[in-house]
């Protein structure tokens, strides 16, 4: 199954999201819906799949999971409009972990711990380590992701929310709000 099998109007899709990106119209607004399919079909490979209860760290970062959630999904789910199949990995604070917050994982979100502050100083370092173990994971967990894809799903650039958010998680939201007040 590819993305001509899921969506059966993929040429008019794609323009309507080049007309987007360029803040143009092609033909009507872009439209996302998702709702269960009702007896889908699911091949025998993906048939196994469970969805995680228990180990909420696995749910978050296990490769293979995440993976065949996305390809689970992929037969469950109608995708209607212009909605695509997308791997989702739902880490709203991945870029955080990568400059050395510590994430705390639960079922239904991903939360860190703010930086730690050095002694006799203000703010905490702030540093990207391309050997952070977190980057690392993040760009496993990609790169599996794409090889996987065969043009069954999309991928995004994004592992977390906005810049804002990312500091606020370093900094802890507090601190940088009033900083930012200040």
């Amino acid at each position: 199954m590819n993305l001509y099998d899921i969506k059966e109007d993929w040429d008019d899709v794609k323009k309507r999201w080049e007309a987007w990106w360029n803040a143009c119209l092609y033909d009507r607004p872009l439209l996302l819906v998702t709702a269960p399919k009702d007896n889908p079909e699911i091949p025998a490979e993906i048939t196994g799949f469970i969805e995680e209860k228990t180990d909420w760290t696995r749910k978050w970062t296990d490769t293979n999971y995440l993976i065949e959630k996305t390809l689970y999904d992929i037969y469950t789910v109608y995708y209607g409009g212009e909605t695509v199949p997308m791997f989702i990995h739902g880490w709203s604070v991945g870029h955080a972990l990568t400059f050395g917050c510590e994430p705390h994982f639960e079922q239904n979100t991903i939360w860190a711990d703010k930086l730690p502050i050095g002694e006799g100083e203000s703010f905490p370092a702030i540093k990207f380590d391309e050997n952070n173990k977190w980057w690392l994971k993040i760009c496993e967990i990609e790169k599996t992701a794409a090889l996987t894809s065969k043009k069954r799903f999309f991928l995004r650039a994004k592992w977390g929310n906005g810049a804002g958010d990312i500091l606020g998680a370093c900094r802890g939201n507090e601190n940088f709000m009033v900083e930012n007040f200040n």
